[in-house]
């Protein structure tokens, strides 16, 4: 799936791993849809609305982004170990690896950033 970042109207929406982590998961979604012939009841909503499901071992995509958010615009580094912190525990609550390795990937992003 094309990971650009881009909004309905052309504009920059999202961060680079923000896009990649979407276009990912958007097209797993679709991809194991496809693959078992998924019968999945009401059409997909892109996350918007009460309907939106997250299966086990994944963090809600509203809460990932606003984690992912934080650590990629932390002031300083004690902060920035702090916001690391809170979105890493949330990660591990449920168990979602891939939401962990993200948040320590922008973490050190981040951290060289600010040196």
């Amino acid at each position: 799936m094309p990971a650009d970042g881009k909004g309905a109207k052309g504009g920059d929406v999202m961060t680079k791993t923000h896009a990649t982590g979407a276009a990912t998961q958007y097209g797993m979604r679709y991809l194991v849809k496809m693959i078992f012939n998924v019968a999945v009841g009401e059409d997909d909503n892109d996350g918007n609305g009460a309907e939106s499901v997250t299966p086990a071992g994944q963090m809600d995509t509203d809460e990932f982004d606003y984690h992912l958010q934080r650590i990629e615009t932390a002031k300083e580094i004690t902060n920035l170990f702090t916001i690391f912190k809170a979105a890493y525990v949330a990660a591990q609550k449920i168990n979602d690896q891939s939401a962990s390795r993200q948040f320590g990937e922008a973490k050190e992003k981040r951290k060289k950033e600010l040196a």
